[in-house]
């Protein structure tokens, strides 16, 4: 599989599974709280109906208390028959009609008082009623012993175009409470309950009724929806006001196989309970809507996403690929290849010195077929290690995988150690450079190892300022260093290790010393380690050859000597004439 397909591979699963994860995490939260504020709101609404129910029925109380505590009708009622004469009582039926009338109450739409039938207005038969009717009425006969009785509709004379609820209270002698002088019934019509339940109803399929002790049904809020849900044949006990109050908002239920929410409370002053049901699917279908608008929002924008890092991926990944087919050319001998660039990024950058490396390369090329037959050798060599290909492949390997793992911070402190190195690696075209430069050359090297083999490779510089300016050939410390790491630290059994460099000067000469704490090496074996320890494979270029330029450039008494110990580690001592600071 190719790295392009297996880091949009890599991207997809890094991206998607960690969104799909926020994605169902938020959607429950969101889930839940819209459940409760919808659990809050629906409690909400039920509760404000059944307090202005309560209300509404407690003005009518009040209002029966006005009629049972005037002293007047009190008065008028405990009339004996043989002292009571027909104009007195014709005066009474005015005087009661008139009050009667007179009681103004928006809810309610008349007053009736049943006297004794021995009276001749008991056949009034409009405000007025005999007290033998109410003792054959099944809205009296309920009653029972209560004081105050909401009678339903059910239990009332067909005798009005509306349906109507009735409070219905005993009228007593004020002077011997145990004797009942009349009834006052007050009937309020049944829509303006409705109305209420209609209020309590917090969805489009939910329904709100009254039910009393008698699984009578007093009012409901839609006929429609009472039938469909077969409440008007027959209510659970459950749903029925014989069932368990809850003080809860919602409990869970079922009707007709479907699950429910329900709200049930007592109505204050009756035998009625207020029931609310709610269809699960009422809530379901707000919580749907919200989850398919969020998976929508995140696949729109999961797939511009992913479609928007695809093409920023494949971008990248098509510069590096020509950088890498450009380095298979000149490993097939072609100098002559040249990058085109654009841009001014940290890959920008580096087409720019790989440009201008292979250039000053074949420059020196050039230049260096002049000198001396070893000279010319082992500068070819040298120049030939600049390229380093195999070192180039190895970071631009790792550029790509941390590309692959995101880690931008480490992608730059790579690009830009790696187009510094090849920067001084180029030096211009000089031969020389100050040991200042050359420091910072390793250093840069140093720290894409580092990054390469995560951390495990540590470092420390800490040379003379003295010897700063003190000259040195191009490319004399990386060998060592590289030769170090592969084969030093990389052969412990942990792959882990440091590396010191240091140095100071002596008399005429000047001494760096480069200081691993690898695996070490026999004495035996000092003597033939430059044959033996040769740059990593692809680098073409060893710390013989290093020793060679050296002694080239500046004589047999300079050079490289050695010293290890098996277990400890290895020192290469570098050892160079003190010269005046490279002037190029």
């Amino acid at each position: 599989m190719k790295l392009k397909y297996k880091i949009m591979l890599f991207y997809g699963m890094m991206f998607i599974i960690p969104l799909l994860v926020i994605t169902m995490a938020n959607i429950k939260i969101l889930t839940d709280s819209l459940l409760d504020s919808m659990e809050y709101s629906a409690g909400q609404g039920y509760e404000q109906s059944l307090s202005f129910l309560n209300y509404k029925l407690y003005r009518t109380m009040k209002l029966s208390d006005v009629v049972v505590s005037n002293r007047e009708i009190n008065d008028i009622l405990t009339r004996k028959s043989p002292d009571y004469t027909i104009y007195q009582q014709i005066a009474d039926m005015n005087t009661l009609r008139s009050y009667l009338q007179s009681l103004d109450e928006r809810d309610v739409y008349h007053v009736k008082i049943y006297v004794d039938n021995s009276f001749i207005y008991s056949h009034d038969h409009s405000l007025l009623y005999g007290l033998s009717e109410a003792d054959d009425a099944m809205w009296y006969r309920k009653k029972g012993e209560d004081v105050v009785y909401f009678s339903p509709g059910q239990y009332l004379e067909k005798n009005y175009e509306e349906e109507y609820v009735a409070l219905v209270r005993n009228l007593v002698d004020r002077n011997h409470y145990s004797r009942r002088v009349g009834v006052v019934r007050i009937d309020m019509a049944k829509s303006n309950l409705e109305d209420i339940l209609k209020k309590a109803n917090p969805t489009n399929h939910s329904v709100t009724y009254l039910v009393n002790s008698d699984n009578v049904l007093v009012a409901y809020s839609d006929y429609g929806l009472m039938e469909q849900y077969g409440l008007l044949q027959n209510i659970p006990e459950e749903l029925s006001r014989k069932g368990k109050e809850y003080e809860s908002s919602l409990e869970m239920g079922s009707l007709e196989g479907d699950r429910i929410y329900y709200m049930k409370k007592l109505v204050d002053h009756t035998d009625w309970a207020m029931v609310t049901i709610i269809p699960h699917r009422d809530f379901m279908e707000s919580i749907d809507k919200l989850r398919y608008l969020i998976l929508g929002l995140v696949l729109i924008f999961g797939i511009l996403t992913y479609s928007i890092g695809s093409l920023f991926i494949s971008r990248v990944l098509k510069r590096i690929s020509n950088l890498v087919d450009s380095m298979q050319e000149i490993k097939k001998g072609n100098m002559d290849v040249r990058l085109e660039n654009h841009s001014k990024d940290e890959i920008g950058i580096l087409y720019d010195n790989y440009n201008e490396m292979i250039q000053k390369t074949n420059l020196l090329l050039q230049e260096k077929y002049e000198m001396g037959k070893e000279l010319k050798s082992a500068e070819i060599k040298a120049l030939h290690s600049q390229i380093n290909p195999h070192f180039l492949y190895n970071t631009l390997e790792m550029i790509n995988w941390l590309g692959y793992g995101k880690r931008t911070e480490d992608i730059h402190s790579v690009v830009v150690s790696l187009s510094k190195f090849y920067r001084l690696t180029l030096n211009k075209g000089r031969e020389l450079l100050t040991l200042e430069e050359e420091l910072k050359h390793v250093g840069y090297y140093l720290n894409i190892e580092s990054i390469r083999f995560s951390g495990k490779i540590r470092y420390e510089i800490q040379v003379d300022e003295e010897i700063l300016g003190c000259s040195i050939p191009n490319v004399t410390l990386q060998p060592l260093v590289e030769n170090a790491i592969i084969h030093g630290i990389l052969e412990k059994k942990g792959k882990s290790g440091s590396i010191r460099i240091w140095g100071n000067r002596r008399e005429d000469k000047v001494y760096l010393y480069v200081q691993d704490d690898g695996v070490g090496i026999g004495a035996d074996q000092l003597e033939h380690l430059p044959e033996r320890a040769k740059a990593s494979s692809g680098s073409g270029y060893g710390i013989r050859n290093v020793n060679r330029r050296l002694q080239l450039l500046f004589g047999p008494e300079f050079g490289l000597t050695y010293r290890s110990e098996i277990g400890k580690g290895t020192r290469v001592i570098v050892c160079l004439p003190c010269g005046g600071q490279e002037d190029g």
